[in-house]
């Protein structure tokens, strides 16, 4: 593909929706996850340490799934690539609103991450390579852009339905 390829303003669009959903789920797993941490410690009991080791099994998973989401973007394409990551971002976080032990929590955390290294880390990439020639590099700064824009608003959301509703109930929002 030469690099003065360009798609037209739907590419930018997608840049754009691809911004909305790195912010969205970088806001809610790894920006606003602080605030998650005091209301679970306290619902379970638990220590800091306990709870806070979610990061580590998300993490963990992210990096062991990222090759195959990879080939799943290969084979079905980024459509198909995105709706299951949010998929799984969103029973990641269903899992988690609704558990009743710790370890379910970890379970729903390395759920999410499956769905985060899909949308977060293999799609912008694959995105702004296939769509943009001579301006990839600015297709991928946009996107990335995202996750400090909707990342610092996902703070003060999840934080206002915690104080206001419960952490299990800024599960199913954040």
């Amino acid at each position: 593909m030469p690099d003065d390829v360009d798609h037209g303003w739907f590419a930018w669009l997608m840049v754009l929706v691809v911004a909305c959903m790195v912010g969205l789920e970088i806001g809610s797993l790894m920006f606003a996850f602080g605030a998650f941490v005091t209301p679970m410690q306290h619902t379970f009991n638990a220590t800091r340490a306990a709870i806070q080791g979610q990061q580590t099994a998300g993490w963990l998973m992210s990096g062991l799934t990222a090759p195959a989401q990879g080939q799943f973007i290969s084979k079905y394409g980024c459509r198909a690539a995105s709706a299951a990551g949010m998929g799984l971002l969103s029973l990641g976080w269903t899992v988690r609103g609704l558990a009743q032990q710790v370890w379910v929590l970890y379970a729903g955390m390395a759920i999410s991450f499956m769905g985060w290294s899909s949308v977060v880390f293999v799609l912008p990439g694959m995105l702004s390579s296939v769509w943009f020639g001579k301006r990839k590099g600015l297709a991928l700064g946009i996107i990335l852009t995202g996750s400090n824009t909707a990342g610092g608003a996902m703070i003060a959301a999840c934080s206002a339905i915690i104080v206001e509703w419960g952490w299990r109930a800024a599960c199913f929002f954040c």
